[in-house]
């Protein structure tokens, strides 16, 4: 399990790692109770990749989000079903949680632990000047 307080319910918590865990939250979800590390990194890849295509949209460059959407688009049936259900959970948690925070996420690791939990590191870059 991935866990930590989400941002959106401690305004004092400002960790990056804490806002991305809680938006991707419906891709962590989706993954079966003994998802591999990788399956694991890839919703966070998936997560990741949607938040920054959301700040860059919000920041007048929709051109990454519309990409993204056109690949999930381009899966066959019924991934594209699952995937554009999945993204607009994705696209509502960042929208209603996390609307302010304009960070892009630069790198991150996710780290697993003996106990089967798992941490999340994540450094975030300023998108504004």
């Amino acid at each position: 399990m991935i866990s930590v307080t989400p941002a959106w319910q401690d305004r004092a918590v400002d960790k990056i790692s804490a806002a991305i865990l809680d938006a991707t939250e419906p891709l962590i979800s989706a993954l079966p109770d003994r998802a591999s590390k990788t399956a694991r990194e890839d919703a966070i890849r998936l997560g990741v990749l949607i938040w920054n295509a959301l700040v860059l949209q919000q920041l007048g460059d929709p051109q990454p989000f519309r990409e993204a959407l056109a690949r999930f688009r381009s899966l066959p049936e019924p991934q594209s079903t699952v995937m554009a259900t999945l993204v607009a959970k994705v696209v509502e948690r960042k929208v209603e949680r996390h609307a302010d925070d304009v960070r892009l996420v630069r790198d991150w690791k996710l780290t697993e632990h003996e106990n089967g939990d798992a941490t999340l590191w994540a450094e975030a870059a300023s998108s504004r000047p």
